[in-house]
């Protein structure tokens, strides 16, 4: 009986073992690396939001007139009616310190005699400096040319009102052709076609030392060349308010250039080289 037993378990054993080793055994795949990553974690993308909209903001609102502005205006344009040509412009809107209800556009100014000085481009400027502008062109400008042969046909404006720091430098204070209190001029057409720039250096210095000298007693700022490199071509007026009726008058008027010294003649060089000695 006992070694029945024995027979049959070796049997069974003989069994289990051939099974094992028929059957097929499952392969294991490795487990896949991304590429790149050299066995790291792939890092996933940066989603940056974008920025919320900026709110719409309305335009900057021009002021609510101030009839007592407006009243000295229309005294002023009255005054003006009888030596120049011009008319009330709507209030300047901007800035806060751009705003200006008294701003007129001034394309003319009659002479004396009734001659007719344009003024280009008009300037869109203060009331008050217009007056001051046209009592400067009638009783010294044209008095100072007619020595010279010459009439004034145009006066030629660079810049009028224009909201902006002064010089166009960021973070610097508004300029006073922000607030319609400003104009930049050129110079003169004459009559018979000749120009005469104001920072000409080849233009007539006795002319223009006399409209310097001129200017300055009408306007309490005079920037030209000489005084801060932004006027090199052109001469500022203003009629800020300072304390104590403080003025500023810088306005170099200069010489022409001088001409270099010709370069002295050299002597002809010979057409051939002398013949040497043996």
């Amino acid at each position: 009986m006992a070694i029945r037993t024995a027979v049959l378990v070796l049997l069974l054993t003989a069994t289990a073992v051939g099974s094992a080793v028929a059957a097929p055994q499952a392969r294991r795949e490795p487990a896949r690396v991304p590429e790149g990553a050299a066995g790291d974690a792939v890092p996933l993308p940066v989603v940056v939001p974008l920025p919320r909209p900026r709110p719409i903001t309305a335009p900057a609102k021009p002021p609510e007139p101030d009839p007592k502005i407006l009243a000295e205006r229309d005294a002023c344009l009255e005054r003006l009616a009888v030596v120049a040509e011009a008319e009330p412009e709507p209030p300047a809107a901007g800035q806060p310190a751009c705003q200006a209800q008294d701003l007129v556009r001034l394309s003319a100014i009659r002479l004396a005699g009734g001659e007719r000085v344009a003024v280009a481009a008009t300037a869109r400027i203060r009331c008050t400096l217009a007056e001051a502008l046209v009592a400067w062109m009638r009783d010294d400008v044209a008095a100072l040319m007619t020595p010279s042969g010459g009439r004034p046909a145009t006066m030629v404006v660079d810049t009028s009102y224009e909201c902006r720091p002064r010089n166009r430098i960021a973070g610097a204070k508004i300029s006073e052709h922000g607030r319609g209190n400003a104009v930049d001029l050129r110079g003169f057409v004459l009559a018979d076609g000749r120009s005469v720039g104001l920072t000409d250096p080849i233009a007539d210095k006795t002319l223009r030392s006399a409209l310097a000298k001129s200017v300055c007693a009408r306007f309490t700022t005079v920037l030209g060349p000489g005084s801060d490199g932004y006027h090199e071509d052109h001469v500022h007026l203003d009629l800020a308010e300072r304390r104590k009726d403080f003025r500023i008058c810088q306005w170099d008027v200069r010489d022409p250039v001088p001409l270099p010294r010709p370069r002295p003649k050299l002597d002809a060089e010979p057409d051939s080289e002398p013949e040497q000695e043996p």
